[in-house]
């Protein structure tokens, strides 16, 4: 029997599997480990491997094991896992190609982390998988790209350093672009499309997956317009619900965190920040006429051929350029409210902790950043995981790692502010 790789990248000759791949071998943090890619093609595997040693001055070929298989091919999907102790999934949209690569995964042993930020992809592979993987002691972590580490972490960090008892989290993205503008992927486009249609039974799936009812221990909603103006000082502007996988992510993360420690869950509601009310107006716009079509069989497949036009460039097939990626960074702030120890909580929370996360480009060199780190969980402080595997969120699986140490040797940190009143 052939021996396992510590890790395999699938979907290497992807936009985001290839800044992953570039981003292990140039960070030199692998150098000990054994690492191959895989996908469907082996001509363009031999051609990411080229172009990297022409861009790097390393020789590759020696060193990255090729892997060939195809998702629509059970047999080969199960070689390949088989070659594996760690699979890093970059192929998406997930919902399409995910399944195939989790199943493999499951059956033969080897564990698996993805991008993904489809939240009824990932919550159909907690039901349909995760007893399985429970019982092969295999760890499945879905989101471990900037969906939804920062989010995951941020509200992990305010849960444990509030000191006082913490009611609600508001959170604020706002993504900085520099002058040569950014485009997203077309692939990003087509799983915003599909999530759009989301799945008719979600509700259902949810419930299966947590079937204890943690609402009623959540302090109440606080009730804002769609879009609505920003208060808090350092962070003014105009807010409107986030439209990731965050919230999802990190209800299911409360959700393992108060059935298994018994830690009580908090509020946690996730918005998108915008300087100018104008540009918040213009992408609501945007994702309504984008949802609306992606209703149509013929709409969707003609906004796919045509990203750029359909979108105003917000994406385009090739993705943005290594320029644009230098010039983007994003700022994340986590703001907590509660009450301090002997408050009176009969009336508004009157303290408040903040948590901001900054760090490069979301679209893939945070995602790259956010991928190794879980990648070096594994190879480095398995036995801190989770003592049985299974399907896990990214709070749950690396809470007692040292995730955020290997997080900022790739630009992306946490920052926590001094209390203050409200």
């Amino acid at each position: 029997m052939e021996a396992r790789y510590d890790v395999v990248i699938y979907g290497a000759t992807g936009v985001t599997g290839g800044k992953i791949f570039e981003t292990l071998i140039s960070c030199g943090k692998f150098d000990n480990y054994s690492i191959a890619i895989a996908g469907r093609s082996e001509k363009k595997l031999e051609e990411v491997l080229e172009k990297l040693e022409k861009s790097t001055g390393t020789s590759l070929k020696t060193r990255i094991g090729l892997l060939v298989c195809d998702s629509t091919n059970e047999e080969s999907m199960g070689k390949m896992a088989r070659r594996a102790k760690l699979i890093v999934n970059a192929v998406g949209p997930f919902r399409l190609h995910g399944e195939a690569v989790v199943k493999a995964a499951v059956e033969n042993g080897a564990n698996q982390i993805d991008v993904a930020g489809e939240p009824e992809w990932i919550e159909r592979m907690e039901a349909k998988y995760g007893q399985m993987a429970k019982n092969n002691n295999v760890y499945i972590v879905s989101a471990c790209g900037w969906d939804s580490i920062p989010a995951d972490f941020g509200v992990k960090l305010l849960k444990r350093y509030f000191d006082g008892h913490l009611q609600r989290i508001d959170a604020f993205l706002q993504l900085h672009f520099g002058p040569s503008g950014y485009s997203f992927s077309a692939t990003s486009l087509q799983a915003l499309l599909l999530g759009f249609n989301g799945a008719p039974d979600l509700g259902s799936l949810r419930h299966s997956i947590m079937p204890k009812k943690i609402d009623h221990l959540l302090a109440p909603n606080k009730k804002r317009h769609f879009l609505w103006k920003i208060e808090e000082k350092g962070s003014e502007g105009w807010a409107m619900p986030f439209l990731g996988a965050d919230k999802s992510i990190v209800t299911r993360s409360q959700y393992f965190d108060y059935v298994m420690n018994n830690v009580k869950p908090v509020r946690f509601t996730p918005f998108t920040r915008f300087e100018s009310r104008w540009n918040a107006l213009l992408l609501a716009a945007l994702m309504g006429l984008l949802k609306t079509f992606s209703k149509y069989g013929t709409m969707q497949r003609f906004i796919m051929r045509y990203p750029e036009l359909c979108s105003g460039k917000l994406f385009s097939k090739s993705g943005p350029s290594e320029e644009q990626m230098k010039e983007a960074t994003f700022t994340y702030q986590f703001y907590g409210y509660g009450y301090g120890r002997g408050d009176p909580r009969d009336r508004e929370p009157k303290k408040k902790l903040l948590v901001t996360c900054t760090g490069p480009d979301v679209g893939y060199i945070a995602t790259s950043g956010c991928v190794l780190s879980s990648v070096l969980v594994f190879l480095k402080e398995k036995e801190k995981l989770p003592k049985s595997g299974g399907v896990y969120t990214t709070a749950y699986a690396f809470e007692n790692t040292r995730l955020i140490d290997f997080l900022l040797d790739f630009g992306i940190k946490f920052d926590i502010e001094m209390p203050s009143k409200l």
